[in-house]
């Protein structure tokens, strides 16, 4: 992937030159670990919503986090100006054109 625009040092938000954007989510959660680590932050590609809010596909491999897989729909919330948005939750299949929606509008 070439980045054509991103925000953020090092980066949180990043259009592709193909107009895809991803966006570094926080706070997937993590059960007791020997690397003590509390959140685990990673990329999602979004569908609907932006970089502070939205749906989108998980972009990585967890390294900590069990409840989520590479390709996962997610919904992330709670990002501003000095803040990374936040997981939120898992998002059914079934789920998703209605979520898609609310953000569409």
């Amino acid at each position: 992937m070439t980045t054509a625009e991103s925000k953020g040092d090092p980066p949180y938000w990043i259009r592709s030159e193909d107009g895809d954007e991803y966006v570094k989510v926080v706070d997937f959660p993590v059960t007791e670990n020997d690397q003590n680590v509390g959140g685990e932050s990673m990329w999602v590609a979004v569908i609907a919503g932006g970089e502070n809010a939205g749906i989108g596909t998980l972009d990585n491999d967890p390294a900590f986090c069990e409840e989520v897989e590479c390709g996962d729909l997610v919904h992330y919330c709670g990002g501003g100006d000095d803040t990374k948005p936040q997981f939120k939750a898992v998002v059914p299949e079934e789920k998703l054109a209605e979520l898609v929606d609310q953000f569409s509008t």
